[in-house]
């Protein structure tokens, strides 16, 4: 996976540009990627992301997110297995790299 940030967003999987999808998903892959490999609590995520309107159940929400991103960005992972780059844990979620191959 790359992904360049300065400027539009852009993504890249494979080599082959991806749409990371709306604003709320661009916004948690952006939140993750800067907090660069640090765990970022699911009360921060549901903060920024919802600043006025808050869904009844934003947890949840947040899940969707994540799950879409995951299979987004790790197309080839099979079903019901860990994700090896969007990474959760009983705090939240964090964004772990891979090293880049040329």
């Amino acid at each position: 996976m790359e992904v360049g940030v300065l400027g539009p967003l852009d993504v890249r999987v494979g080599g082959r540009p991806v749409t990371v999808g709306r604003r709320h998903a661009r916004t948690v892959l952006g939140i993750l990627l800067s907090a660069r490999g640090r765990n970022v609590p699911v009360e921060r995520l549901v903060d920024v992301l919802w600043t006025q309107r808050t869904p009844a159940k934003p947890t949840t929400s947040l899940h969707s997110y994540v799950s879409n991103l995951r299979g987004i960005l790790e197309p080839d992972r099979p079903a019901r297995t860990p994700s090896r780059i969007l990474v959760s844990s009983p705090e939240g979620y964090r964004h772990t790299p891979r090293p880049h191959r040329s």
